[in-house]
């Protein structure tokens, strides 16, 4: 008996040594495709419309119910920028005019994101540093990731825009020219 007994102990510490002590918290990892729930899905921003430096990632994560993007920039423009999701997989123009017109299966007209009508490619706005730096994380209930249904974020293209979205101008927030885009894989 004393030998089981200290064959489950022995087993037991293998256990919380390999799980770590237990106190991490569980969105310590959040944006980190290793330790997300859920699949995952990324868009490598090219610089569009005469811009040379812009770079960047928009990393999409997690569940339906709870999508999350979270955006990293270099090189792009000091300030505010509007960012959307725009319906059609191509960035390969200069301007990114093939990445099409705002993702909007509902036809809704264009808003807020999370406003009870907006396209559900409608992201908002971030801010640039002085040093052409940024980082943005934004959710969406709505969206999904990996499903093939009307609301999925894969195969679609995410765009910076060269000014600040006004939240309310159909139908794309006069948010000016496409200085980055990046197709959703």
């Amino acid at each position: 008996m004393s030998r089981i007994t200290t064959s489950i102990a022995a087993v037991f510490c293998a256990m919380c040594l390999a799980c770590g002590d237990g106190n991490e918290d569980e969105h310590s990892h959040e944006g980190d495709d290793e330790h997300s729930n859920g699949p995952t899905a990324k868009a490598t921003f090219a610089p569009k419309s005469g811009n040379t430096t812009l770079a960047g990632t928009a990393t999409f994560s997690g569940e339906t119910g709870k999508v999350s993007i979270k955006v990293e920039l270099t090189g792009a423009p000091p300030g505010e920028h509007g960012l959307h999701i725009h319906m059609t997989p191509d960035c390969a123009d200069e301007m990114a005019m093939n990445a099409g017109g705002h993702w909007n299966p509902g036809m809704h007209t264009h808003g807020a994101p999370g406003a009870a009508v907006s396209h559900l490619g409608d992201i908002g706005n971030f801010t640039v540093a002085a040093d052409g730096t940024a980082t943005h994380t934004a959710t969406n209930a709505l969206w999904e990731l990996g499903t093939g249904t009307a609301n999925d974020v894969k195969n679609k293209a995410v765009v910076v825009h060269a000014m600040v979205d006004d939240l309310k101008t159909d139908p794309t927030g006069n948010a000016g020219g496409r200085i980055g885009c990046g197709v959703i894989q």
